[in-house]
């Protein structure tokens, strides 16, 4: 809350029906949803809001005040002192504490990490997969002309073959010049039987090449794009509920207009505010000590004298 004037600040009662606070002549009444100004002293203020009565306190720091009354009560012993601290917390319940929303978006965050791993991880296995199929079927359709080009060669070598052995029979060609027409023509037939082995191998290759690009296909097709997009919605959800938590928490906060020491806090964690308001605030390199001297002792008091 902001109340300009840097006087000090008490807990005043009732407002109407709701609780409030008076600063230096600021009335804060919180179910209100304001400040109202019951003199000049407090000045121009603006808006403000507090937490509702049976919220826990939870002290991080006061500020305001100076000698005499001395904020949220009177004066009284220093017990611990947050210099520059100008915030006490009302944190309303767990379901809107931003450390709970944080952690969910995180988790959200992280589900849909994986969701976009395993779908990014089962496109690049499918597109392997095709990869090696496609080689494998380049593979296969090079095999089958090769083939080829060897029965049109072995028929050829065949028939010269024959031709060779009917001028043997006639005694025009010599036993030599048959027996390389029988080699030529067994080594391609040979080397046909070979090609047609390997035909038979690269074709059950690019069958399971065939087969795992089928299935990783049904794996990425189990990652539907849908689950992409509920994932993103429940990140973009719980990021909105940490932006929420946030902003509730930031309504929970009193506010300083000056840096103070918290001299004393009246209220702790599940405690209603009482007479002596929240907690006792001063500056204390403002604030003076009242003491009585006798009369008799008045002549050992000098300005400037230390402690004893």
């Amino acid at each position: 809350m902001d109340c300009l004037g840097g006087r000090s600040w008490r807990y005043d009662g009732v407002c109407g029906n709701a609780d409030a606070f008076n600063f230096g002549g600021c009335c804060l009444c919180p179910n209100r949803g304001g400040i109202h100004s019951s003199d000049a002293i407090g000045g121009s203020v603006g808006a403000a809001r507090t937490s509702r009565r049976s919220d826990p306190f939870v002290g991080s720091g006061f500020s305001g005040g100076q000698s005499g009354e001395s904020g949220f009560g009177k004066r009284g012993r220093s017990s611990r002192h947050w210099a520059n601290s100008s915030r006490a917390r009302y944190p309303r319940s767990q379901a809107g504490c931003p450390r709970k929303a944080k952690t969910d978006a995180q988790a959200a965050a992280a589900r849909l990490e994986r969701v976009k791993s395993t779908q990014n991880s089962d496109v690049a296995a499918q597109k392997a997969a095709v990869g090696r199929a496609e080689s494998e079927e380049r593979g296969v359709m090079a095999q089958a002309e090769t083939i080829a080009r060897l029965e049109v060669q072995r028929e050829d070598a065949r028939t010269q073959y024959d031709r060779f052995l009917k001028l043997s029979r006639d005694g025009a060609i010599s036993a030599s010049n048959l027996d390389e027409k029988r080699l030529a023509m067994a080594t391609l037939e040979a080397q046909l039987k070979e090609a047609q082995a390997t035909l038979v191998r690269l074709q059950e290759s690019a069958e399971a090449q065939v087969q795992e690009a089928n299935a990783n296909l049904d794996r990425t097709q189990a990652v539907n794009p849908t689950d992409v997009q509920v994932a993103a919605a429940e990140l973009a959800s719980a990021n909105a509920a940490v932006t929420q938590a946030q902003a509730e928490l930031e309504v929970t906060y009193i506010r300083s207009p000056i840096s103070a020491t918290v001299l004393k806090v009246h209220v702790r964690p599940g405690e209603v505010i009482g007479q002596k308001g929240i907690a006792e605030l001063g500056q204390t390199d403002q604030m003076n000590v009242v003491a009585q001297v006798y009369k008799t002792d008045i002549n050992k008091v000098r300005v400037g004298q230390g402690r004893s």
